[in-house]
C-alpha cells in the first residue's frame, strides 16, 4: 500500500512511501532522511516509533499517539501537538521551540536537554517527566501538572507557571529568574540552590518545602 504525506498548508503531497501501515511508512521515510516538515499527521497512531533526528518542524500532530516513541534530537519546532499523547516518550535534545502543546500528555517522558523556549504548554501533563537541563525560557506552563517532575538545572527564565502544580518536583539548581509563579503549588518541592531572583511568588503554596536553604532570592523577588 502506498501512503501519501501532505503539507499542512497546501495539502500537496510532500512524501510517498509503500508500506503495510502509516507507522512503517514514516519510520522508513525518517530513516532515509526525508523531510516531513509541515506534514499533516494529526490523529495518527505513531506509538513506539523510532523517529530519532526526524525533521517534523511545523508539522501537525494534534491528537496523535506518540506514546513510547523515540524522538530524541528531532526537529519539532513550531509543531502543533495539542492533545497528543507522548507519555513515556524519549525527547532528549529535541527542538520543540514555539511548539503548541496545550493539554499534551508527557507523563513519565524523558525531555532532558530538550529546547522548549516559547512553547505553549498550558494544562500540559508532565507528571514524573524528566526535564533536567531542559530550556523552557518564556514557556507558558500555566495550570501545568508537574508533580514529581525532575527539573534539575532546567532553564525557566521568564516562564509563566501561574497555578502550576509543582508538588514533589525537584528544582535543584533550576534557573527561575523573573518567572511568574503566582498561585503555584510547591508543596514538598526541592528548591535547593535554585535561582529565584525576580520571581513572582505571590500566593504560592510552600507547605513542607524541602531544602529551601541555598536558594537565591533577590530584593525584587515577590
Amino acid at each position: 500500500m502506498k501512503f501519501e504525506i501532505r503539507d499542512r498548508f497546501t495539502m500537496e503531497v510532500i512524501a510517498t512511501q509503500g508500506a503495510e501501515n502509516i507507522k512503517e511508512a514514516l519510520e522508513i521515510l525518517v530513516k532515509n532522511g526525508v523531510s516531513l516538515r509541515g506534514a499533516r499527521l494529526d490523529g495518527a497512531d505513531l506509538e513506539g516509533l523510532d523517529l530519532r533526528n526526524a525533521e517534523l518542524g511545523n508539522a501537525v500532530l494534534d491528537g496523535a499517539c506518540l506514546r513510547l516513541a523515540n524522538l530524541s534530537d528531532a526537529n519539532l519546532s513550531g509543531a502543533d501537538m495539542r492533545d497528543a499523547n507522548l507519555s513515556g516518550s524519549l525527547l532528549t535534545g529535541a527542538d520543540m521551540i514555539n511548539c503548541r502543546l496545550r493539554r499534551t500528555d508527557f507523563g513519565g517522558a524523558n525531555l532532558s536537554g530538550t529546547y522548549l523556549n516559547f512553547a505553549d504548554m498550558r494544562d500540559t501533563d508532565l507528571r514524573m517527566a524528566n526535564l533536567s537541563g531542559a530550556v523552557l525560557c518564556m514557556a507558558d506552563l500555566r495550570d501545568a501538572d508537574l508533580r514529581s517532575a525532575d527539573l534539575r538545572d532546567a532553564d525557566l527564565r521568564n516562564a509563566r507557571l501561574n497555578d502550576a502544580n509543582l508538588s514533589n518536583a525537584d528544582l535543584r539548581s533550576a534557573d527561575l529568574r523573573d518567572a511568574d509563579m503566582r498561585d503555584a503549588d510547591f508543596r514538598d518541592a526541592n528548591l535547593r540552590a535554585a535561582n529565584l531572583i525576580g520571581v513572582d511568588l505571590r500566593d504560592a503554596n510552600f507547605r513542607h518545602l524541602v531544602y529551601q536553604s541555598g536558594a537565591k532570592l533577590g530584593e525584587d523577588t515577590k
